[in-house]
């Protein structure tokens, strides 16, 4: 991976020295958030009510025939929360392209993902889960990726060597996993043989076949690494309990969907995870043979277009958990197991670029689970932007006796955010 990264900085700084076309942007943000809600006193008493940072993000890209060059990073600095503080580099790769056939080998992100909110099938990019709620920020994922024209449609076969690490909400943090628990530095791994380990490199690969038929997409896709995204908080030790996150090997399959039916988008994702099981002699720190399950996200969009040329869109989608769990085991699985989402966006394409959104999120399972947001943005000169989110999770009091689950984790984590961005 480091050695992509030393690749593509020589050909950036050999570019007075190189034929082909380079182009290259950024921008630097004031970015600010706040946490309203009083901290109750069974969160960690250090946790922090705001944060008040810098963030930075620098992109090139290179192109000359057949070749294709891309790096591309952010970073942030958070005054309040040293913790937060992070580089990532989002893309730093190399491409080469001949006839039907493309060569890729570096970090990339990919998005498989057809629907707004629920996203079965976007699966391979690690996150940051101490970043914008609705849409976490991915770390490059270090690749080698060969696609070809196939039969109509483009089939893509993915070699991913390296386990990386998802970044973890710090404990000082609302949107941390456990708030107020101890967890341990490292992480630990559960590989494909079943056993624990430690190593940064394992057998990883991935299949990916889309084609078009007339007005709708169809994918379909397999996916073998370990899962950054359904960890388990787990506890080792009998004196002095330190937690842990878990993190298992999965075998994925499943497919995406969308369809244009003229002002209507129908959208539906599917997968189904199996997790690896411990191997013999290896003693699990909780059950993990419950954990197998389909998940399966549909929705539809209508855009109707005014006479003043605002777009308007009405959004409605669900998803669900399917196995053999039940509803403790389907909770302990994510966020959202039986929900549905309403939505409406407001694109006024005008010179300021304004645009609205608002999201709610209802459990249909647990009455009371609910989160709800509303976001705006525009632009306020040509280098300028504005953006501001209200975000609100509700969600009853959990039993004492049980760990919180699903959205009871977040129930503290109420926030409003604004960002200045100063573009380059």
């Amino acid at each position: 991976m480091h050695g992509i990264w030393i690749v593509v900085a020589w050909l950036l700084a050999a570019s007075p020295a190189l034929a082909g076309e380079w182009k290259s942007k950024g921008e630097l943000s004031f970015d600010s958030r706040w946490f309203p809600e009083n901290e109750p006193a069974a969160l960690d008493p250090t946790t922090d009510d705001y944060g008040i940072g810098m963030v930075g993000r620098a992109e090139a890209f290179y192109r000359h025939e057949d070749w294709r060059a891309k790096a591309r990073a952010f970073g942030r600095v958070d005054a309040i929360d040293e913790q937060r503080s992070v580089v990532v580099v989002e893309e730093a790769w190399i491409d080469l392209s001949r006839k039907n056939i493309r060569l890729r080998v570096g970090a990339d992100i990919v998005n498989w993902t057809a629907t707004e909110a629920f996203h079965p099938a976007d699966i391979i990019n690690a996150r940051n889960f101490d970043s914008d709620f609705e849409y976490l920020e991915k770390l490059g994922e270090p690749m080698a990726v060969v696609s070809a024209n196939l039969g109509g449609g483009k089939l893509t076969a993915y070699g991913m060597p390296f386990y990386t690490e998802p970044i973890l909400a710090s404990p000082r943090s609302r949107l941390n996993f456990a708030p107020g628990l101890p967890i341990r530095p490292g992480r630990l791994q559960m590989n494909t043989r079943g056993e624990l380990t430690t190593k940064d490199f394992g057998g990883q690969g991935a299949l990916h076949y889309i084609r078009t038929f007339g007005s709708a997409d169809i994918a379909i896709y397999a996916v073998h690494h370990l899962d950054r995204l359904q960890p388990l908080y787990v506890t080792a030790g009998t004196t002095n309990p330190v937690g842990a996150l878990l993190f298992q090997t999965v075998s994925q399959a499943g497919l995406t969907y969308q369809h244009a039916i003229g002002m209507l988008l129908a959208k539906l994702e599917f997968g189904y995870r199996y997790f690896h099981r411990p191997a013999s002699g290896v003693t699990p720190f909780v059950p993990l043979d419950d954990r197998d399950h389909a998940q399966i996200a549909a929705g539809l969009e209508y855009t109707h277009t005014h006479p003043n040329s605002v777009d308007s869109t009405f959004m409605l989608e669900g998803q669900v958990y399917a196995g053999q769990q039940n509803q403790l085991q389907r909770r302990s699985l994510g966020l959202f197991q039986r929900d549905i989402l309403l939505g409406y966006r407001v694109a006024f394409n005008d010179v300021k670029d304004k645009a609205i959104v608002a999201l709610g999120i209802f459990d249909l399972e647990n009455a009371g689970e609910l989160m709800a947001s509303i976001g705006y943005s525009q632009r306020l000169s040509d280098v300028w932007g504005l953006s501001a989110t209200a975000r609100v999770m509700h969600a009853p009091d959990p039993d004492p006796l049980l760990p919180p689950t699903g959205l009871e984790t977040l129930r503290h984590a109420d926030q409003l955010r604004l960002s200045i961005t100063r573009y380059f």
